[in-house]
């Protein structure tokens, strides 16, 4: 059985799918999905509000610093 320590990262790129909830739901179920049954730990769950257009991401630099540490 695996297991291992997993910080979780969500986007959705309208501010009204945020607000709404729409995507994110979506999104956390298949995390936790993939980690059911196994000695996982979700350290951190991240979510981010921002358009697909934009490089910037400050929200997953985060994420990405996280599995750093």
């Amino acid at each position: 059985m695996g297991q291992g320590k997993f910080v979780a990262y969500y986007r959705v790129s309208i501010r009204r799918q945020g607000a709404s909830g729409l995507g994110l739901g979506a999104q956390q179920n298949a995390v936790r999905g993939y980690l059911n049954g196994g000695r996982w730990q979700l350290v951190e769950e991240i979510v981010e509000i921002e358009s697909g257009k934009w490089g910037d991401r400050p929200s997953a630099r985060s994420a990405l610093d996280l599995c750093c540490a």
